[in-house]
């Protein structure tokens, strides 16, 4: 039995554009959403079986969302990435699969919620995480003995984990990586958001 675009609209439009909404910047779910069913509708003879309409909808909409982040003038920072893998330890540095789509999406929320980190810590993340300088240089950048430099590298660590964590709900699979995320609010991971940070950890 076949489907058409039209009973898949009426079926997951609303689930999807939500979905949608949670990955990409407001002013442009819109855009995305209707690219996903351009591409629904060119591929849905291709799909053999029915009963996995569901999950190929959704991969197209990963792909779609991908394809989104790559074209944009900001395009996703390689060291954001970096700096993400070491935000959740678990995290396997895959470069493949729905996990390294997710996670690229997900980096996009690291630029504006570092600007939260007070200057020290935010100076030591960028230096460790997002240029990928060693603890030795770190230290000599900062003024600090080495033990120092890790001990402010590994604090900015945790607040920066503390904000995107209160950002977003992450979902992990049973090896560590992050399959899907939702932001807790609409604007939680742009640059206007004036929160203020958490306390130091100590």
């Amino acid at each position: 039995m076949t489907i058409t675009t039209e009973e898949l609209w009426q079926e997951l439009h609303t689930s999807l554009r939500a979905f949608i909404a949670r990955r990409v910047a407001p002013e442009d779910v819109d855009d995305v959403f209707q690219d996903v069913f351009v591409r629904i509708h060119r591929g849905l003879a291709t799909l053999a079986q029915r009963e996995r309409v569901q999950a190929w909808v959704y991969q197209i909409t990963r792909n779609t969302i991908s394809d989104y982040y790559r074209t944009r003038a900001r395009p996703v920072d390689v060291g954001a990435e970096a700096a993400l893998i070491n935000l959740i330890a678990e995290e396997p540095d895959d470069s493949e699969g729905d996990a390294a789509v997710v996670r690229g999406e997900l980096a996009t929320c690291l630029e504006p919620l570092l600007k939260q980190l007070p200057n020290a810590y935010r100076e030591a993340v960028i230096l460790a995480d997002f240029r990928g300088e060693a603890q030795r240089t770190v230290a000599e950048r900062l003024g600090l003995s080495v033990p120092g430099a890790k001990s402010r590298v590994q604090r900015g660590r945790a607040l920066l984990r503390h904000l995107l964590q209160a950002c977003c709900e992450l979902e992990i699979d049973h090896r560590g990586s992050v399959v899907d995320f939702q932001a807790r609010s609409a604007t939680c991971c742009q640059a206007g958001d004036a929160r203020e940070p958490p306390a130091p950890v100590s």
